[in-house]
């Protein structure tokens, strides 16, 4: 087969060219996989990669398209005239095809790699009289933690079926890793959102996107007895094992539309959290409704945290989508009954008390108590906020 040249642009007009190796691209490909960014998620190539490498692997690539013999198809990705990458595509004889990538970092957040993926895969859905490689199946393969080449599998269309465990092996270790897909005829666009987490300020507040030092205010709030009184399925213990596998469960909410998560901290101090404020149910971002949840850490109670973060939060959940917001139509909040505090916070934002789920929730030591429940519709928002004591 032929090694085809493909040309496309990035949304923001860049050019994208897919083009065969060549002697000139050795640096290029040392730069890139001696970069630390780049080199921790990729598991072939040796290291250190230096010049007689990327000379052999440069050397290897014009045979294999000749030989047409399904081993691998791959192109160097330009970005303005500039190497910026490479793009492979590993058939299975099936009719199913593995792609990879890398990005070198100076090319990173400027859309070169999602567009090469979807020119690739227009390539590899044509039939060979189109001259394409005829798939029916794309699939995508990276370890957990590689947010940077989900994204941008996620922007080309490909659906994420799940995380496997012992998935990949990487530096001789089996790892989990995250599994794609993209079939002929699906679009070659995002089919879920992906909530980038805005940053909100709230008076002397910050809400923003959670970071890993989260994990050890996380510890101390959930282990708290005062807090585990009404979040009775917290694990327990609760050690710092679970605060990071709260932290990723939160980012993978955000990548399929799930949910969206604020950590909420003080604008003087922003790497101290005192608490956390969600909308979840959010139903990969075709739901209208949303559940609000939250908790703030003991050492922060009694200043007014809960209902300043609650309010921020849906107002963005119930804000117009060309406003900024989610376009959501309406607001639940479920509060145990006897959790005084946290009823208030509900009444306090404006929410208004529909109802009562019998036994719903389970409480410390096994007890159990009936939900309240309240909800907030848009249409409600600006007056409910109007009143006197949404502003304490």
């Amino acid at each position: 087969m032929q090694q085809p040249t493909l040309g496309t642009s990035t949304r923001a007009g860049g050019e994208v060219v897919l083009r065969a190796h060549a002697t000139d691209d050795v640096p290029h490909l040392v730069r890139m996989l001696g970069h630390q960014d780049v080199n921790r998620w990729v598991s072939g190539p040796p290291v250190p990669f230096g010049a007689d490498d990327a000379r052999a692997w440069i050397a290897s690539r014009g045979p294999a398209w000749e030989r047409d013999d399904g081993t691998e198809w791959s192109w160097m990705v330009d970005l303005d005239g500039v190497p910026a990458g490479q793009l492979g595509l590993r058939p299975r004889g099936d009719g199913a095809i593995e792609v990879g990538f890398l990005l070198g970092t100076h090319a990173w957040g400027r859309g070169a790699m999602s567009a090469a993926l979807r020119e690739a895969a227009r390539w590899a859905f044509r039939s060979r009289a189109e001259g394409g490689a005829d798939a029916q199946v794309l699939h995508w393969k990276a370890l957990v933690g590689n947010w940077d080449s989900r994204r941008v599998a996620w922007a080309c269309g490909f659906r994420v079926e799940g995380l496997v465990r012992g998935l990949l092996s990487h530096r001789g270790q089996p790892l989990d890793g995250w599994t794609a897909s993209l079939r002929r005829g699906d679009p070659l666009r995002a089919v879920v959102p992906w909530f980038d987490v805005p940053e909100v300020e709230v008076g002397d507040m910050l809400l923003r996107a959670n970071l890993p030092a989260d994990a050890e205010r996380i510890v101390q709030a959930c282990s708290h007895p005062s807090t585990r009184q009404w979040l009775a399925d917290l694990p327990d213990p609760y050690t710092p094992a679970e605060a990071r596998a709260y932290l990723a469960s939160v980012a993978e909410l955000h990548a399929v539309g799930g949910a969206l998560h604020w950590a909420v901290t003080d604008a003087g101090a922003p790497d101290r959290l005192l608490g956390q404020v969600a909308l979840n149910g959010l139903g990969h971002g075709v739901s209208t409704t949303g559940e609000v949840g939250y908790w703030v850490h003991p050492d922060s109670r009694g200043r007014g945290v809960a209902t300043r973060a609650v309010r921020a939060a849906s107002r963005h959940g119930l804000l117009a989508l060309d406003e900024g917001g989610l376009g959501l139509r309406r607001l639940l909040l479920r509060a145990a009954e006897g959790n005084r505090a946290s009823c208030a916070v509900a009444r306090k934002v404006g929410f208004t008390e529909v109802g009562r789920d019998r036994d719903g929730v389970g409480t410390h030591r096994g007890a159990v108590a009936d939900h309240l429940r309240f909800d907030l519709l848009a249409e409600e928002m600006d007056a409910a906020w109007a009143h006197p004591s949404s502003l304490r």
